[in-house]
């Protein structure tokens, strides 16, 4: 259950997002960017990943295994070989001050929220009914993909493991969940509910955030978290901004010590405040590799 947080950006909120065109130029449509310039003696590389996706849509191309062949560490959002990170999850999933779920929900909500995870997951809430709600949304994942999830993290480090190249983190778990814990318990609440009740939606939005995403449209993701009037979308500051500013400091280090290739989030590579612009503001070349 713990291993889900992975899930929470780029997929658990679909039902509250508004798919929008994107005016991303062609030929900058890529998930893998390479990092040159400003000093680096040989080139990083950056990819976007969506953190649950059907395994018929994880394909490592030739172009992704080269890079990672070329790279002497790899970085996601958290250390994936470290064998304590989902000990420390754990320790993290529960509510403080006595919170409840049911103290969140109204009773017609609870009732809801219970009838799902116990005729869908075979799990009656009242075992879960301290959790943070956002754990609790991002296990109805399954059903929302229709297919068993497969993850961009755990192949990018199994690669890595098999190369023999160091896999790192971004940031700690500890970090990670301070910026969700930022999130009252109430919208986290109101989120899973709302992914409950608009469900009818949620495959059909998948499939086009996928599709989005297998045509390199950076662009496209990022305003499927943006454009958002409630839920997620008051939230892109917090959750996307302020951890690629975060997030920007140990990039450039790690660059600087060795070839590296960073993969995270999708949504945390356009926009404004993206970490392409970030890294070209930062006086870098970040240019797209296209597929091979």
């Amino acid at each position: 259950m713990a291993r889900n947080v992975f899930l929470l950006i780029s997929v658990f909120l679909l039902p509250f997002v508004s798919l929008v065109a994107s005016g991303q130029p062609a030929s900058e449509k890529s998930m893998l960017w390479e990092i040159s310039g400003k000093g680096l003696s040989k080139p990083s590389f950056l990819f976007g990943t969506i953190h649950a996706i059907c395994a018929e849509d994880l394909v490592i191309t030739e172009a992704i295994r080269s890079r990672i062949n070329a790279s002497q560490q790899l970085y996601l959002e958290l250390d994936m070989d470290d064998p304590g990170m989902f000990a420390n999850m754990q320790q993290m999933m529960l509510m403080q001050d006595g919170t409840t779920l049911k103290s969140l929900l109204s009773e017609d909500e609870y009732k809801l929220v219970n009838t799902y995870f116990t005729d869908s997951l075979g799990m009656p809430l009242a075992l879960l009914n301290t959790v943070k709600p956002f754990f609790l949304t991002s296990m109805m994942l399954p059903a929302v993909l229709d297919c068993q999830p497969a993850s961009w993290e755990a192949s990018l480090t199994q690669l890595a493991q098999t190369k023999g190249t160091e896999v790192k983190g971004l940031e700690t778990v500890g970090e990670q969940l301070a910026f969700f814990d930022k999130i009252p318990y109430k919208d986290q609440a109101a989120m899973l509910v709302g992914s409950l009740k608009e469900s009818g939606k949620s495959k059909e939005e998948f499939r086009t955030m996928v599709n989005l995403y297998k045509r390199g449209d950076i662009e496209g993701i990022q305003k499927l978290i943006t454009d958002q009037s409630a839920g997620i979308g008051k939230y892109d500051q917090l959750l996307v901004t302020e951890r690629n500013n975060h997030w920007l400091p140990v990039i450039r280090k790690a660059a600087g010590e060795k070839p590296t290739f960073f993969a995270v989030g999708a949504g945390h590579l356009g926009g404004t405040n993206g970490l392409i612009r970030l890294l070209r503001k930062a006086g870098y070349k970040v240019k797209p590799v296209m597929g091979e």
